[in-house]
């Protein structure tokens, strides 16, 4: 009677396919669907999809059964689910949207993606050592840009924004970071949460978190740090991480103009409260 629902997943189930780009001619690219499953480590977890067909679930059951693409690519060829003819050509994940398919920015998810799929806290806690940690400004403001349109977290991820732009200005992490919300969530926390979990908000403006996953959000978040990570080798291939990554002045070119800052009113930026007593800046 008193709670309002304002963020649900939507009924029907979408289908993913896992393809094969097969090259562009005449700037049309043009591709094929691979039919997954037929692998003998495919799970089908979907009663309703049939054919070809997958959720995102199943496909992401399927790939993180392999350390990189190159492990799947091989099973696949093995496996006469990848022609010998398209065998270099890249694989990509797609989804059907308006009778046709899309291409999923950022792709598939491997092994070493399962620890934050089964455990979200582990991924929450990876955003947040990006912040305080490595200080790496340029990817909590990439990470804001990217979900900025989310509806659900819109006016949190505007304030991402902000305080990523303002610490870069200033040089050093910027309060806002270490302001809480009603649930004491820090403010890049709130977002990570907001994007990751089904919530209604009651009358009084708290919003509350179901525990239910948003599963689409989750892969798409676990893929945008991936990709990240690889376009900016943060993590070396001995699992070493980029030194040049660390600190907040190495991301700030040494010859960049001072940016103007401003917050669109427009946005609907979330009121936060500081507590003196919790501070992220005391994290050990």
């Amino acid at each position: 009677m008193y709670d309002i629902i304002v963020s649900h997943e939507r009924g029907y189930v979408m289908a993913y396919y896992l393809t094969v780009e097969k090259g562009r001619i005449n700037g049309i690219e043009y591709y094929d669907k691979l039919d997954i499953t037929k692998a003998n480590c495919f799970t089908r977890l979907s009663k309703t999809l049939k054919g070809d067909g997958c959720t995102l679930e199943e496909i992401d059951t399927l790939t993180t059964q392999f350390r990189d693409e190159n492990e799947l690519r091989e099973y696949l060829l093995l496996n006469g689910i990848l022609p010998l003819n398209y065998m270099d050509r890249k694989l990509t994940l797609r989804q059907q949207l308006n009778g046709s398919l899309k291409k999923v920015r950022h792709d598939f998810l491997y092994q070493k993606d399962i620890e934050y799929i089964a455990d979200v806290s582990r991924l929450i806690q990876k955003i947040n050592d990006k912040l305080w940690v490595e200080k790496d400004l340029r990817f909590v403001e990439s990470f804001a840009n990217n979900y900025l349109t989310f509806r659900d977290c819109t006016s949190t991820a505007a304030d991402v924004r902000y305080a990523a732009g303002e610490s870069i200005v200033i040089g050093q992490i910027s309060k806002m970071f270490s302001q809480y919300d009603e649930n004491v969530d820090d403010l890049l926390t709130r977002m990570v949460k907001l994007l990751i979990y089904e919530y209604y908000q009651s009358r009084d403006g708290k919003v509350h978190y179901s525990g239910k996953i948003k599963y689409r959000n989750l892969h798409s978040i676990i893929a945008f740090i991936n990709n990240y990570d690889k376009k900016y080798n943060v993590v070396l291939d001995d699992g070493v991480v980029n030194e040049s990554m660390k600190t907040t002045e190495a991301i700030i070119p040494q010859n960049e103009k001072i940016r103007t800052l401003s917050l669109n009113p427009k946005m609907g930026s979330k009121k936060y409260t500081l507590d003196d007593q919790l501070s992220l800046f005391d994290k050990k």
